[in-house]
């Protein structure tokens, strides 16, 4: 499955996959469905519920590698900004579905997707040591910033939602600098 980028995933979502069946009139077509609470559409509710699992992955991701004091330097910056900037993140995307009377789904839990970084990832992780850690694990950030990154411009680019919007832009535009810092590839 990781071979399926977000956009597909975002669409399969928004689609229905997982959600709730649709109870529009015999014939109706489901793209042109009532919004959820709240005024969020399907596009809206699939990015905050995908960006939730990514961004908690990601943080575990971001602890493991502080609990490393031998980590290289910039790895633990980056770990550091992803520490305190994805909290804020998922306080604003928990927000969002409290806001529009919604609970989390959960529908990507244990799924192995583009942007997650594993339970199975992690625990390799731990076993790697020195230059070894530091290489898997900036593969693994640049990985999940990669696909959040595409997940939000999906938001950017389908969503109607103010304040899903805002924090697809705010996704982006971090995205896009903690790649940076990252470097190539």
């Amino acid at each position: 499955m990781r071979a399926l980028s977000a956009v597909v995933v975002l669409c399969l979502v928004t689609a229905g996959c997982g959600g709730a069946p649709d109870t529009g009139p015999v014939g109706a077509s489901s793209a042109v469905s009532t919004p959820p609470s709240g005024g969020l559409t399907p596009t809206d509710v699939a990015f905050v519920e995908l960006a939730i699992p990514q961004n908690e992955s990601a943080l575990a991701a971001a602890e493991l590698t502080l609990k490393r004091s031998g980590s290289n330097p910039e790895l633990v910056a980056l770990a550091e900004r992803v520490d305190s900037g994805y909290r804020v993140e998922l306080d604003r995307l928990n927000g969002v579905l409290t806001a529009a009377g919604l609970t989390r789904s959960d529908q990507h839990d244990g799924h192995d997707m583009p942007g997650m970084i594993t339970a199975l990832e992690l625990a390799a992780l731990d076993q790697a040591q020195g230059a070894a850690f530091d290489e898997r694990m900036r593969e693994a950030f640049r990985a999940h910033l990669r696909e959040s990154l595409t997940v939000a411009q999906a938001e950017l680019s389908s969503g109607t939602a103010k304040s899903v919007l805002e924090l697809g832009s705010d996704i982006e535009r971090t995205r896009t600098e903690l790649l940076g810092r990252l470097g190539a590839p």
